[in-house]
């Protein structure tokens, strides 16, 4: 509440500030146009990439490949005059990679979707280094795979009315790029409002910031960056929305297939830790304050912020009141954000394993409907003894008990639950996970080592706990399955002092690099490259809400180890 109130009364100091950080990043950025982590990935995959003999002969014919480069997608790419940003970085590898004589450059005067039909021509580029699928733009371009994956949300003024979900935008004025594939999505799912075009990511950002419209849907690293860039300080993050994350490719002219599929290999043969290194280095870039242009434009401003600051002090002071009623609107906000990100983490952790779930439950229901099958067969031929009926009966029951069971360990998983704490053996919650994991385990092969001390309560509220337990166990079933680990093990322990309960999930996997350890609990942080960043996160916030501490280590014998400490109750 103390940093809330903090940033609330800050907000001319961040007016002032976040220019001068910006503009600092930009100059680093520029100055940085051939960084030493692309010239090492790409010293590193050259040479090791086996070609077809037709993209042998596209190389040989030396085309010349016009990337298009607009100031519209920071951190993406930008800076029409020495063109930077991650999709850059992507393509300068895929250049230096395979020798290309490639060309980044504004291509084309107008907007993103009407550059789109001059792809290949004299008047357009060749390739557009970021672009979402939709069917009608096949006519003119090929999509490589997608290597950028960031997640949709909900921009609007500090000042508007509270907006949580896509629903509390019917009957708003919605903002919107022309062109963008979001737009048919947010018409799928928003009704009665009114949509107002603009031709670029910057006038749609103006429009929310002035007042025109309401709100707008955008992505969100593009849109923070930006609004950071531009010094939008009157333009917040309102909320997520239900969309699936689509994937960003490189969009290519459609007589290049070869460029296509040079790309994709490229992208293939890039590890995680150089992907994560290229995205740590832009979506941090903003937070890079530099050197201040001169002393004295720092004196100015400085002095300028404290006397801003203290007219802002003896103002807060009149209205102490409306503050606090707007620093609790801005707690209620948060914790329905963080609500949401809750109820998008626990679909994506259950979905997970949703085809070995369907594959399990689907045993006994094959098996009952053969069984009655057989039944009614004999009932028709009317050779049914009673010995037979009762076995068949008994059969029936035994498979649909074992349906339910795999049900009910889903359904404390799937809905929301009580919002309030109650006292629950910490063995109860771990089994109740173990059993919805059950059938990912055993398709991975992998075996549980199970350690749990009797009678360790904790006041919690199950739902988010079981949560935290199912995330832990997911990360380490997926390490598993990408290593090649033969005896495949995953240890839970809990044990108790008295005092607090202590729960570790651990695994004989690769473990975590060194690299990303500092990294591990921070937010969009995240080694997979179809992750969302929100896992670990999430269990931190919800342990450290419940008043406990998680942390990781190295297991016994490699491998990753996460403990959580957890207050003791007693009856």
């Amino acid at each position: 509440m103390k940093n809330i109130a903090k940033i609330h009364l800050s907000n001319i100091y961040i007016v002032f500030f976040i220019g001068i950080f910006t503009s600092n990043a930009l100059a680093q950025i520029k100055d940085d146009a051939i960084s030493p982590d692309v010239v090492a990935i790409s010293d590193r995959l050259t040479g090791k990439i086996q070609l077809s003999d037709s993209e042998k002969q596209w190389i040989d014919a030396n085309h010349k490949i016009r990337f298009w480069v607009s100031t519209e997608a920071p951190p993406y790419f930008y800076d029409k005059k020495k063109p930077v940003g991650l999709a850059i970085d992507y393509a300068k590898i895929t250049c230096a990679v395979y020798k290309l004589n490639c060309e980044f450059k504004d291509q084309f005067s107008g907007s993103f979707s009407e550059a789109i039909p001059f792809i290949g021509t004299a008047n357009g580029p060749d390739v557009f280094m970021t672009g979402r699928f939709l069917p009608e733009r096949l006519k003119y371009v090929l999509y490589t795979n997608q290597y950028l994956f960031y997640p949709w949300v909900i921009i609007t003024r500090t000042d508007s009315a509270r907006i949580i979900s896509l629903g509390d935008l019917s009957g708003k004025k919605i903002v919107g790029v022309k062109g963008f594939v979001v737009n048919g999505l947010v018409r799928k799912e928003v009704s009665d409002f009114e949509f107002i075009e603009k031709k670029t990511q910057h006038e749609a950002l103006q429009a929310i910031s002035s007042g025109v419209g309401d709100a707008y849907v955008a992505d969100l690293v593009n849109a923070t960056f930006m609004i950071s860039q531009y010094g939008f300080s009157n333009l917040k993050v309102a909320a997520p929305t239900n969309f699936p994350i689509q994937g960003e490719s490189m969009m290519v002219r459609k007589d290049w297939p070869e460029l296509v599929t040079l790309t994709n290999k490229v992208l293939d043969t890039l590890t995680e830790q150089e992907k994560q290194s290229l995205r740590t280095k832009w979506f941090s870039v903003r937070f890079d304050y530099g050197s201040w242009r001169t002393f004295a434009n720092y004196l100015a401003i400085l002095t300028i912020a404290l006397l801003l600051g203290l007219i802002l002090f003896w103002i807060w002071n009149k209205k102490l009141k409306k503050d606090k009623a707007q620093i609790q609107a801005l707690l209620d906000e948060r914790d329905l954000m963080v609500g949401s990100l809750l109820k998008a983490n626990k679909t994506a952790a259950t979905g997970a394993l949703s085809a070995s779930i369907a594959h399990e439950l689907n045993q006994p229901l094959g098996a009952s409907n053969l069984n009655i099958q057989f039944l009614k067969m004999k009932l028709e031929k009317g050779v049914l003894n009673p010995e037979l009926g009762k076995e068949i009966l008994d059969s029936l029951e035994q498979d649909n008990k074992r349906a339910a069971t795999i049900v009910r360990s889903l359904r404390s998983i799937f809905t929301e639950g009580e919002t309030n704490t109650q006292k629950f053996l910490l063995g109860d919650l771990i089994v109740k996970v173990l059993d919805i994991v059950k059938p990912e385990l055993k398709s991975k092969n992998i075996q549980i080592q199970l350690r749990v001390d009797n009678g360790l309560l904790i006041q919690v509220n199950s739902s988010e706990i079981e949560q935290v337990i199912l995330n832990l166990l997911n990360n380490a079933i997926q390490a598993l399955s990408n290593s090649g680990t033969l005896q495949r093990r995953i240890a839970v322990e809990a044990t108790g002092d008295g005092k607090s309960v202590q729960l570790s999930v651990s695994d004989n996997g690769p473990g975590v690099s060194p690299e990303f350890k500092s990294q591990l609990f921070e937010l969009l942080s995240t080694t997979k490259q179809t992750g969302m960043g929100l896992g670990l996160w999430l269990c931190k916030h919800i342990v450290t809400r419940h008043g406990g501490s998680i942390q990781h280590g190295d297991g016994v014998g490699g491998g990753a180890r996460f403990v959580i400490q957890l207050p003791q109750a007693h009856q």
